[in-house]
């Protein structure tokens, strides 16, 4: 349920808005603390003078960018930051630029305390403001109706994450091969973090081997590892976007030739798999390298080099000390392959010596090794989002709670409400289609499918005087969509009025504060060219205008509407084709050579898909030919005069 706010002014030609007009954030509203806890930077730069422009080699117009960005980086100016490092970035990357070269002499002279803070203000974890839209779950609907869509690109990756990553490829290039200052170790963690936070899986591997080439193999540590581990296996929210249904593993991952189901059973799966696919426009979650294959299938297998288990085998050879960041980083890793046993026996019950005892259907925990306050695996916060994590993605989000129970008791840990949101979230990520529905088709996972009801009880228990967890409004959002989906239709409404509401507001007026300080320090939005000469060119240039013109003044938003202006695009029922997408295994067992990994899967034949979407009119499609009589050659020249504007 997605509360709007009252719709802006709207003026009309020649008229102003005297109010500040606010706007509520578009798209899904899975972590609206995000807004509120945003502000231009204004507010945060510290109020010192900046330093004098540092001079490089290679003249006034090519230092440009390196001295804005190590400016920014002087003063803390994280929205700056970002745009300049894209801007240096962009000239070491175009050998057409006359600025080419001194660019490449500075990043190559760059001194590596100096590189160091580069790569650090640039990372994705570290410095979660330099994303606009850091926190938020963008769905392939807002993206496809909202201005949101132009944040990703068509994998729905944030186009951010991915020019830094791109960036930071071609600065690691120019040092390693044409520098003898080369990276440090803890430059190459910051590389994985890039890597993972664009998604890209084959730039953590090389990120990882090129420290072997480069002779940094000896002084690769724990925490290396862990960030290798966490890009590779996509742990983290920054790195699946905030969406947990990218990293869910339905039932169709889960089959395994070691447990064969029957043949009916399998063929549902792949048609439930093949309707997903047939429903998406943009290619999200997919291999950039090879499109048709899903990216959790490629998480999802266990043995040989490229299942989890094989990088922990790795680990235990190598001798890394075992800390708590890469035992939650394992967990979650175990989960992307399905590993229940191995988060049991493996971690739970090997390093704190947590048994979980199945009895029929219930489930009981018990043990838990005393450690040392100052021991290395010390169970945190941190432990209890991992299991979170890592097992509700296999949806066995009852587990998940009696082990955040258990361990929050065991070592007195307070469970914090991010905690609690997670297991929320899952727990109604898990009961929703398509994945209740696969896990029902399958037959033997019944017994891990949650329930709105489930959602609701947990939403008691969360918010019941013993947890007493204050909940956010997207935890709202949740319980009131499970309590219309069981028909208590009051029980939703009120706590759409206690609870919902305040949340709400409290919400609109961290977002008007935020808009009320942006517009007192824009004091260039007062001057005439913003309230007087933009409205005038709207009014004389309007025929190459759209219908509805918006833009910032110091007031605020001003929309100008044109209610007789021609519209250039109308909504056309289209046909486009589905998606790639690979056969299941079991179509080509007959097949020579399908068991070697280079086996070229067939693929399933495109299949037609009609849909709205928006097409702009062509051009003297209305005009017709030109009459013969007299008295209708006026209107017939002025709609020639209109198609001639546009």
């Amino acid at each position: 349920m997605v509360l709007r706010r009252p719709p802006r002014w709207r003026k009309r030609m020649g008229q102003l808005p005297r109010q500040l007009q606010s706007c509520c954030p578009s798209g899904g509203l899975e972590r609206p603390d995000a807004w509120q806890q945003r502000r231009h930077l204004f507010d945060k730069a510290p109020r010192q003078p900046p330093r004098p422009p540092l001079q490089h080699q290679g003249g006034q117009e090519a230092c440009q960018p390196l001295d804005s960005l190590l400016r920014a980086i002087h003063t803390k100016n994280a929205g700056q930051v970002a745009s300049s490092f894209l801007a240096w970035t962009s000239l070491l990357q175009d050998d057409a630029s006359p600025l080419h070269a001194a660019a490449v002499s500075q990043a190559q002279g760059l001194s590596a305390p100096a590189l160091s803070d580069v790569l650090r203000s640039l990372d994705p974890l570290g410095s979660p403001q330099l994303d606009v839209a850091h926190g938020l779950c963008i769905s392939q609907g807002q993206a496809q109706s909202s201005d949101l869509g132009s944040l990703l690109d068509e994998f729905g990756v944030r186009h951010h994450h991915g020019r830094v990553l791109a960036g930071m490829q071609c600065l690691l290039k120019l040092r390693n091969d044409e520098s003898s200052c080369r990276l440090m170790p803890a430059d190459y963690g910051v590389l994985l973090r890039c890597a993972g936070a664009a998604l890209d899986l084959q730039a953590a591997k090389r990120f990882w081997a090129d420290m072997a080439l480069h002779g940094l193999q000896s002084r690769r540590t724990t925490s290396t590892w862990t960030d290798f581990i966490k890009a590779r296996f996509v742990t983290e929210p920054v790195y699946y976007q905030f969406h947990l249904g990218r990293v869910a593993l339905s039932a169709r991952h889960l089959y395994a030739n070691r447990s064969p189901l029957p043949m009916a059973v399998l063929k549902r799966l792949d048609k439930l798999r093949l309707s997903i696919n047939a429903s998406m426009r943009e290619p999200w979650n997919r291999r950039r390298d090879d499109v048709s294959e899903d990216m959790m299938r490629l998480l999802r297998r266990r043995h040989g080099y490229r299942g989890y288990k094989g990088h922990w085998l790795r680990a235990l050879f190598y001798g890394l000390a075992m800390d708590e960041a890469l035992l939650c980083a394992s967990i979650i890793a175990f989960a992307r392959s399905g590993s229940l046993r191995m988060i049991d026996k493996a971690i739970l019950a090997g390093y704190y010596g947590i048994h979980i005892a199945r009895d029929g259907g219930t489930l009981q925990v018990s043990g838990g090794h005393a450690l040392p306050r100052d021991s290395p695996i010390m169970p945190t916060a941190r432990l209890l989002n991992a299991i979170v994590d890592g097992l509700g993605s296999l949806s066995h989000t009852a587990l998940a709670g009696k082990l955040v129970d258990f361990i929050s008791c065991r070592y007195a840990l307070e469970v914090p409400a991010e905690t609690w949101s997670k297991l929320l979230n899952w727990t109604y990520v898990c009961a929703s289609k398509p994945l209740s529905q696969m896990r029902r088709v399958h037959g033997s996972l019944e017994s891990t499918i949650p329930t709105p009801r489930d959602v609701s009880h947990l939403w008691s228990l969360m918010t019941s005087p013993r947890h007493s967890m204050e909940p956010s409004f997207a935890d709202c959002n949740i319980a009131m969509r499970a309590l219309i989906h069981l028909r208590a239709i009051r029980p939703a409404v009120d706590l759409l009025r206690n609870q919902a509401m305040p949340l709400y507001q409290r919400l609109v007026r961290g977002h008007d504060q935020a808009l009320l300080e942006e517009a007192l320090v824009n004091d260039h939005r007062n001057g005439p060219i913003v309230q007087v000469l933009v409205p005038d060119l709207v009014r004389e240039f309007a025929h190459f205008l759209p219908p509805q013109v918006r833009y910032r003044s110091a007031q605020g938003h001003v929309q100008l509407l044109r209610p007789g202006a021609t519209r250039r695009y109308a909504w056309d029922p289209a046909q486009r084709l589905s998606l790639p997408q690979k056969r299941a295994a079991i179509y080509v067992r007959h097949l020579e050579k399908s068991d070697e990994p280079d086996f070229d899967y067939p693929r399933v034949a495109s299949m037609p898909i009609l849909e709205w979407q928006r097409r702009p009119y062509r051009r003297l499609e209305t005009l017709g030919r030109a009459p013969l009589a007299a008295d209708s050659r006026l209107a017939w020249w002025k709609r020639l005069e209109k198609e001639m504007m546009l």
